[in-house]
């Protein structure tokens, strides 16, 4: 507003008084605080508040709580909205607020309260009547739920929202909102407090906490809490707490933790070799296996064994499945009775003993000197001791000559193969023909032989 505006309200204002006065009105009476205001059109904020004085003039009111600027102005299109972001947990928040009301030669002053309600905006002071602007001067919002809640106070007017601000609130905390400021106060007076296990507590205004330390679990260092070495049990340890990271670190590669002292004790580094480490890592039994070399048997091979003069360089069982046959053939025509067939072997080292029981159903078309087939290991090549014999202790459905005292058999060296013969009186040993062979002969040999 001009001077020469404001000029001349105040001569309007002197006419007026003058004219009240002349008929009965007296200073201290209804007009002593008369008030006028004039609106800006460009900001539509109220003007300096006229007062009248007892002695019948005006002057222009330097401070006066009526007349604070507004935090905003709302036409009759505009409104404040109160919501918040999420549903209240007990008690919805309590809202207050003031504002004026200013009409060409009046201002009213209001105030208004109300309650939140969740997500859905609560209208807390509503639009004016057209020709009136409403300024609004304070707003609170209380927490009297028992949690934390954001609040948003907004403007409306009837076709796009504007947020004021948005605030989080802690319960017993007001949200002010005033023409110079957006604030959260907090209560700074204690009524009480309740001291938990080891504190003390004294006074409302300002509290003062003591703790009771216990010196074997807790002490206090430059104003700082910490727990002793004692007070860590392993009942305060939650399951699954302690992380890799924070057990201490091992000396060197290759270390297990374990203990190879004897008795019970604390926990202790044990050195883990390649040579370990190559079996630990195998994630399969058939994995083990070929770590250690074990052979086609059940058992694993071993070498490097001390046993005095030799060295155990192997050990393996098993089964094999024998043959007979000839020198010349069809091994297509061989049969044998599988109910009767069998063969086993044990080999320690470079020696093997063997055993096994044979009976054919039909012998084919072999012909030449016999044989049973189908050792485990190749004989060893000729040198010494490499030329075995068997023992035959059963056979059966075999002819032999009259004057043949038993049925013996060899190994020869780089074979997998019994020879058959005939052991003659006061000669050498004959080989046995497969014409002595029938179609359901059958044998059982045991023996050893070097490999």
């Amino acid at each position: 507003m001009t001077m020469e505006a404001t000029a001349e309200i105040l001569a309007a204002m002197k006419e007026l008084t003058a004219a009240l006065a002349s008929r009965g009105a007296t200073p201290g009476g209804d007009y002593q605080r008369m008030q006028m205001f004039a609106l800006s059109k460009e900001q539509r904020t109220p003007s300096p508040l006229l007062v009248s004085k007892e002695n019948g003039g005006l002057e222009v009111a330097t401070s006066n709580p009526r007349t604070a600027v507004s935090l905003l102005n709302l036409d009759s299109t505009r409104t404040i909205e109160v919501l918040l972001t999420a549903a209240h947990t007990t008690n919805p928040l309590e809202i207050y607020a003031s504002y004026q009301d200013f009409a060409k030669t009046e201002l009213a002053d209001q105030v208004t309260d109300n309650t939140t309600n969740g997500t859905t905006a609560v209208t807390v002071i509503a639009a004016p009547a057209t020709g009136v602007t409403r300024g609004v001067n304070f707003l609170s919002v209380y927490n009297a739920d028992t949690a934390a809640k954001s609040v948003i106070v907004r403007v409306f007017n009837g076709t796009n929202r504007r947020t004021i601000c948005k605030r989080e609130i802690q319960p017993g905390e007001t949200l002010v909102v005033t023409p110079t400021e957006i604030s959260v106060q907090i209560p700074t007076v204690v009524q009480s407090i309740i001291a938990g296990d080891g504190l003390s507590s004294s006074g409302t205004a300002e509290v003062t906490l003591s703790v009771n330390v216990d010196d074997t679990t807790l002490e206090i260092n430059s104003d700082a809490l910490r727990i002793k070495n004692a007070g860590v049990k392993e009942q305060n340890i939650d399951n699954g707490a302690v992380t890799y990271a924070k057990i201490q670190n091992v000396s060197a590669t290759d270390k297990l933790l374990g203990r190879s002292t004897a008795g019970a004790g604390v926990v202790e580094e044990i050195t883990c070799t390649a040579a370990a480490r190559s079996i630990l890592d195998d994630a399969s039994t058939s994995a083990i296996r070929t770590t250690l070399g074990v052979g086609t048997g059940d058992t694993p091979t071993f070498a490097g064994i001390n046993l005095g003069d030799e060295n155990l360089n192997d050990y393996d069982e098993g089964t094999f499945t024998p043959t007979i046959f000839g020198t010349t053939g069809s091994l297509g025509a061989y049969a044998a009775n599988a109910s009767e067939i069998h063969g086993t072997y044990v080999r320690i080292g470079s020696q093997v003993w063997i055993k096994l029981y044979i009976v054919l159903t039909n012998k084919g078309s072999w012909t030449g000197n016999a044989r049973v087939g189908g050792l485990p290991f190749t004989s060893a090549a000729q040198g010494t001791g490499t030329f075995s014999t068997v023992a035959i202790g059963w056979h059966s459905g075999i002819t032999i000559g009259a004057s043949t005292i038993a049925l013996g058999g060899y190994i020869l060296p780089n074979d997998t193969s019994v020879f058959l013969a005939e052991n003659v009186s006061a000669s050498s040993p004959t080989a046995l023909p497969m014409t002595s062979i029938a179609n359901n002969s059958g044998i059982m040999i045991s023996g050893w032989y070097k490999v």
